[in-house]
Order: structure tokens, then C-alpha cells, then sequence
């Protein structure tokens, strides 16, 4: 008797399953060291604790992402990912890179929209906070740190303007004018660099 071989299992969560994972993700991995609980501990143990806790929380957080690129969350669910790429670079900078390029690769233009779609919540969020005429939390960032973000997002695109093409085009129709003109005009300024320079896009990890 001949054995084929089994179909791949195909899964897609609930929206209201997917809420429910990224808000897991929020609150067990983007948080600050609970000195609190480590007050009475040695300086070595404390040392240790935090970094076992850094390993738990990479393993959860590359976990999510793996949700991602394997197609079994929507790519729009890295936007809440993507946000956190600045404020938590040396923790996780690594993960979130690794996530935004194999997302590029999978999908230019879906990947380019959740850069968008993480930019103007940010914006949305900040503004929501200026309107109430409160002082801004230390969680939300500030429109420098938005304006930086979206400057090393356009560093991931290259320097290669015809690759790049189609996904500043989708910006320019969907983002707002503010996360246009921060991506596009960053893209162009590093595209046009690097041709000037004779040669490729000269990246350092950011």
C-alpha cells in the first residue's frame, strides 16, 4: 500500500484569538525589569534573574514572530511588533529585523502596509494623548522618536530603487501625509546617497 504524504495543516485564528496573542505579547515581553521583585536579592542573582528573564521573553516574543512569517497570524499583527523596534533594540532589535525582512520577502506590499499601519497608530496614539491635554506617559513615543523609526524602516528598503518601487507606491496611496513623507522622503535620500557613492546601500545595524 503506497503512503502519500500528509497535507499541511492549515490554521488561521480568530480575530478575537489573535487580539487575545499580541496582547500576551505586550504584557510579558515589552516591559521594563521588575526591580521590585529583585530588591532583597544579590547583585549576582539579580544579574541572573534579569538575564534568564531576557531569555524567556526573547523565546516568547520569537515565537510570536514565527506565527507571522509562517502565515498563521496576519502579517498586519507585526505592525504591533514593529513598533517596539526603536525603544527595544538591544533586547529584541535582532528578532524584529530578522521578522521585517522575512515578512518583505513573503509579501513587499503587505509588509510595507504594516510598516504604515505601525507608524500612524503610533502617530494616533500620540495625538489622542496631546488632544487630552495630559503629559504624554513615558510608553508613548514621542514625534522624534515616530520621525526616527520611520528614518531606519526606510533603511530596510536598500538602495535599489526599482525593487523598492511598488511598496513607496502603496505609501504614498495609503499612509498618512506625515508617514509619507518621513518614509519616502528617507528611501530617496539614502537611495540617491548611494547611487551617488557608486555602489551599494552601506548599512550598519541600526
Amino acid at each position: 500500500m503506497e503512503h502519500t504524504g500528509a497535507a499541511p495543516l492549515l490554521y488561521t485564528p480568530d480575530p478575537k484569538l489573535q487580539k487575545a496573542l499580541i496582547s500576551f505579547v505586550q504584557e510579558h515581553v515589552f516591559t521594563g525589569t521588575d526591580h521590585e521583585n529583585h530588591g532583597k536579592a544579590t547583585e549576582s542573582d539579580a544579574g541572573a534573574n534579569k538575564l534568564d528573564d531576557l531569555h524567556r521573553k526573547r523565546n516568547l516574543l520569537a515565537a510570536y514572530c514565527k506565527l507571522i512569517v509562517n502565515s498563521v497570524l496576519e502579517m498586519s499583527t507585526a505592525a504591533e511588533i514593529f513598533k517596539h523596534y526603536m525603544k527595544y533594540y538591544n533586547d529584541f532589535g535582532d528578532i524584529i529585523k530578522e521578522t521585517l525582512s522575512r515578512t518583505r520577502q513573503m509579501d513587499k506590499i503587505e509588509s510595507a502596509r504594516a510598516l504604515v499601519l505601525c507608524l500612524q497608530q503610533l502617530f494616533l496614539r500620540l495625538k489622542q494623548e496631546q488632544d487630552s491635554g495630559k503629559v504624554c506617559s513615558s510608553s508613548i513615543q514621542t514625534f522624534s522618536s515616530i520621525k526616527e523609526l520611520a528614518r531606519r524602516f526606510s533603511l530596510t528598503f536598500g538602495w535599489d530603487q526599482i525593487k523598492s518601487r511598488e511598496s513607496i507606491a502603496m505609501i504614498h496611496r495609503q499612509a498618512s501625509p506625515t508617514c509619507t513623507v518621513f518614509i519616502s522622503s528617507a528611501v530617496q535620500q539614502q537611495q540617491t546617497s548611494s547611487f551617488n557613492t557608486g555602489g551599494g546601500l552601506s548599512y550598519r545595524s541600526p
